[in-house]
């Protein structure tokens, strides 16, 4: 069905199977949790759906309220911001034995709803604690997940203006290939690609790369012993997943050190609309070729 034809639920529907399909690739038998805002309620039930039709065992949605953790930035003890209860971090850690999907949803209903704060105390609110045992358990991929997108009134007024919910998930929609006649077999051709494309890169060995354009000509090194990525990566149990939806690129680790060249800003940069680097580098492919596994 167009794109223009489908109502909100109807593109929820599609797209939450997307997230739990290619996205996480929810396995039968597997868990699910899904972390996002009250305001993220409908695809979050969606996603659910989807991911029983799937065969999950056992969906889990762990909601925040932005407007709760204002009166904690605002009103609550200091030193108790940002600390998160035991049972959340156990919970966390038990992700080892029982890997679930794991989705996290973005697109914030209210950006300014912390403006008249201490951003001090605001900062608090970050969950260092929780962070430290969650991330390395993303970066080491013990489970499958994602981060897939929420629309709501609030991020749509951001993005275009005023609360227009239907024309935000309309973009959101014709970004992730909604408009094919199976999307998921559309992404799993592009993910595809993408990996083709990372191989080939990988196979050359390149040491830098060179950007060119209107205003560009910069030359960005490569650190030895990359690897090339994209598309989808694998958990520690098999099982492939898209960490991003929708994802375009494939991607390496640049050198921080400067090679030289030119790139026009968007924005000031220290007073100048220009950011330049200078060296009298140019680029070669003098280090050989990239080592798989190497480094990421």
């Amino acid at each position: 069905m167009p794109i223009a034809d489908s109502g909100i639920e109807d593109l929820q529907a599609r797209y939450a199977e997307l997230v739990v399909r290619v996205g996480v690739n929810v396995q039968p038998g597997q868990e699910v949790v899904i972390r996002g805002l009250v305001e993220h309620a409908p695809v979050a039930r969606a996603i659910a759906r989807q991911a029983y039709l799937a065969g999950a065992r056992r969906v889990t949605v762990e909601y925040d309220d932005l407007h709760v953790q204002h009166a904690a930035a605002e009103l609550g003890p200091e030193d108790w911001l940002g600390r998160t209860p035991e049972h959340v971090l156990a919970g966390i850690r038990g992700w080892v034995e029982s890997k679930p999907a794991v989705i996290r949803l973005t697109g914030n209903p209210e950006p300014q709803l912390f403006a008249d704060l201490d951003p001090t105390r605001v900062a608090r609110l970050d969950p260092k604690d929780q962070a430290a045992v969650r991330l390395p358990l993303l970066a080491a991929n013990v489970v499958t997940w994602t981060v897939a997108a929420a629309p709501n009134p609030g991020w749509a007024r951001v993005i275009l203006g005023e609360p227009d919910l239907p024309s935000l998930w309309r973009a959101v929609a014709a970004a992730t290939r909604l408009d094919e006649t199976d999307p998921v077999a559309a992404w799993r051709a592009h993910v595809a690609r993408l990996q083709t494309r990372a191989s080939t890169l990988e196979r050359y060995g390149f040491d830098a790369i060179r950007f060119r354009g209107a205003g560009t000509d910069l030359t960005v090194g490569l650190l030895g012993g990359c690897r090339w990525l994209g598309g989808s990566q694998t958990s520690s149990s098999g099982i492939d997943f898209v960490p991003n939806l929708p994802t375009e690129e494939v991607f390496t680790s640049p050198d921080r050190r400067p090679r030289g060249g030119n790139r026009p800003g968007e924005l000031p940069v220290r007073g100048s609309r220009q950011q330049r680097v200078r060296s009298g580098a140019s680029a070669s492919s003098g280090r050989g070729p990239c080592r798989r596994g190497d480094s990421r």
